[in-house]
């Protein structure tokens, strides 16, 4: 070793993420609201609780809140536990944690607004790796 530390985050699979220029063709402005997960920076997260009552309301099961949690450890370089009171976090680590816990919940189809803005340089690096390798349908509403 010569001092360093590398960071990988676990990715998931193909890039299909659309930038705010090119809108999905055939899904109207309507449709994008009703059949898509919204995840909004500007209101990352549900609860004031605990992270197990906000992975509780995205349907994420023990797999999912294990990989939000590594995840967000590598990216936040901070610990993450189901008891974690998610108020405690910053504003860009409550985007982080929005952003991880719509990617491993159920929903196929995620609508990020405003999360780009929210985060210092390391992070947007972390999350655009993840949501290029997502296997879901992304449409993110600002750029990188």
């Amino acid at each position: 070793m010569n001092g360093t530390v590398s960071k990988t985050v676990v990715s998931l699979r193909v890039p299909r993420v659309r930038i705010p220029d090119s809108p999905p063709s055939k899904v109207s402005r309507m449709n994008l609201k009703q059949s898509y997960l919204t995840a909004n920076a500007a209101h990352p997260l549900i609860t004031h609780g605990s992270f197990k009552v906000e992975a509780l309301l995205y349907h994420l099961d023990s797999d999912a809140i294990q990989q939000v949690i590594t995840n967000f450890q590598m990216i936040c370089s901070k610990d993450l536990l189901p008891e974690t009171i998610i108020s405690h976090l910053s504003g860009g680590e409550k985007v982080v944690l929005m952003v991880l816990i719509a990617l491993f919940c159920p929903a196929p189809q995620l609508r990020f607004i405003g999360i780009w803005h929210a985060l210092d340089g390391e992070k947007r690096l972390a999350i655009q790796e993840l949501l290029d390798f997502s296997a879901k349908d992304i449409v993110c509403e600002d750029q990188p």
